[in-house]
């Protein structure tokens, strides 16, 4: 499957805090398990309870598009306080997302995000085809949660 089935998906956002702190937050990987059990996706860390390094595995259930998918998340890169890289597969779908904190200051810094996603079936082609049409408005939403998340930072 050629590069023309793949979708991105990038947002970034203005953040009133140091870098260091901004990726502190935004790599407090357990802190976000909780918030993705809200919202019905389940996840479980495999290995290595603490810390949180590069090849640290979580495994569990998403819903995509009204099906219950399994899926498998890897820590792939790690940088502190400068990015991290994780890489997950399931539903049909290959995704790596790549979190950047750039600093712009002593107490100021951008997050930058991107989600590239892969077919990596004939499942996973067909949902990819949904996320084509949608781009606009699920990247809206990337955009939108990322600078609340950013507000939520600061406070």
């Amino acid at each position: 499957m050629g590069r023309h089935s793949d979708v991105k998906l990038t947002a970034s956002a203005e953040i009133d805090a140091s870098a260091e702190i901004a990726f502190a937050r935004m790599s407090d990987f357990d802190g976000f398990l909780g918030v993705l059990t809200d919202q019905g996706t389940f996840l479980q860390r495999r290995n290595a309870p603490d810390p949180i390094t590069v090849g640290t595995t979580w495994s569990g259930q998403l819903d995509i598009r009204g099906a219950v998918r399994d899926i498998d998340v890897e820590l792939t890169g790690l940088e502190r306080p400068r990015f991290y890289e994780l890489a997950a597969h399931g539903g049909g779908l290959q995704a790596t997302m790549r979190v950047d904190v750039i600093a712009e200051g002593a107490d100021a810094s951008r997050a930058l995000v991107a989600i590239d996603l892969t077919p990596v079936s004939l499942a996973g082609r067909i949902v990819l085809q949904s996320v084509k049409v949608m781009h606009r408005k699920l990247e809206k939403r990337l955009r939108s949660r990322l600078r609340r998340f950013a507000r939520y930072i600061t406070e």
